[in-house]
Parts: structure tokens; sequence; C-alpha cells
């Protein structure tokens, strides 16, 4: 399974995203 490496991707991704739109809440 790539459950692991789905996890580490969304971890990798999530911060990315949630920046974007907490970029124009700053």
């Amino acid at each position: 399974m790539v459950g692991p490496l789905l996890v580490y991707v969304l971890l990798q991704a999530l911060p990315c995203l949630r920046s974007k739109f907490m970029d124009t809440a700053d």
C-alpha cells in the first residue's frame, strides 16, 4: 500500500496549499 507515501505527500502539500489560502489573511 502507498499509505505512508500518501501521508508524506499530503504533509508536504497541505502547508503549501494552506500558505496560499492564508496569504490573503496574513
